[in-house]
């Protein structure tokens, strides 16, 4: 059936709702998207615009500031590691994920 499963429960027939598919996001072209995180636009002191999200792990998308081709990106994205609280100083785990 469209639009869902039908179940038969205590004798009648119930129709059971579709699952929900807000996971993936579909595109014109056949392949799905996965929503990972949200961003939000930021700005340096310097003035450098960029991205940030996420909680655990964080995601940052800055400007290539290596770029030396024009094939080259014109951002980079970063997947920063978890800082691990010990005391008053904050340290890098060993594993980022």
């Amino acid at each position: 059936m469209l639009g869902g499963l039908t179940s038969a429960a205590a004798g009648r027939r119930t129709q059971v709702p579709a699952p929900q598919t807000h996971f993936f996001i579909p595109m014109a072209e056949k392949s799905p998207r996965v929503k990972i995180t949200g961003l939000w636009a930021n700005e340096t002191k310097d003035g450098v615009r960029y991205l940030s999200g996420g909680k655990s792990p964080r995601y940052s998308i800055w400007p290539n500031s290596f770029k030396e081709k024009g094939t080259d990106p014109t951002h980079v994205l970063y997947v920063e590691a978890p800082l691990k609280k010990d005391g008053d100083n904050n340290k890098v785990e060993s594993k980022p994920f």
